[in-house]
């Protein structure tokens, strides 16, 4: 039983910059939204979103399977190819 203490510790965590030295853990992200549409606008003002853009205009959203979303200052393009890369 000693040994499946911390299993989880032993994964490596891959984590997603999205800007402002600030990142999320790739396998807890859902989605990642453009902040463009009036969807995306109304998810953000439904829920209390964490502001990682540090003043600057939000691009996009990130939704974490904890039920959290993510402000960005980058775009969704940006991110997506950060994660590809």
């Amino acid at each position: 039983m000693g040994a499946r203490i911390g299993w989880r510790f032993h994964q490596r965590a891959v984590m997603l910059h999205i800007g402002f030295e600030a990142y999320v853990a790739k396998a807890r992200v859902l989605a990642i939204l453009p902040n463009k549409g009036s969807g995306a606008r109304r998810l953000a003002r439904a829920s209390d979103p964490i502001d990682m853009t540090r003043g600057r205009a939000c691009k996009s959203l990130i939704v974490l399977d904890t039920g959290a979303i993510v402000r960005s200052p980058l775009t969704s393009v940006v991110l997506v190819s950060r994660w590809q890369a």
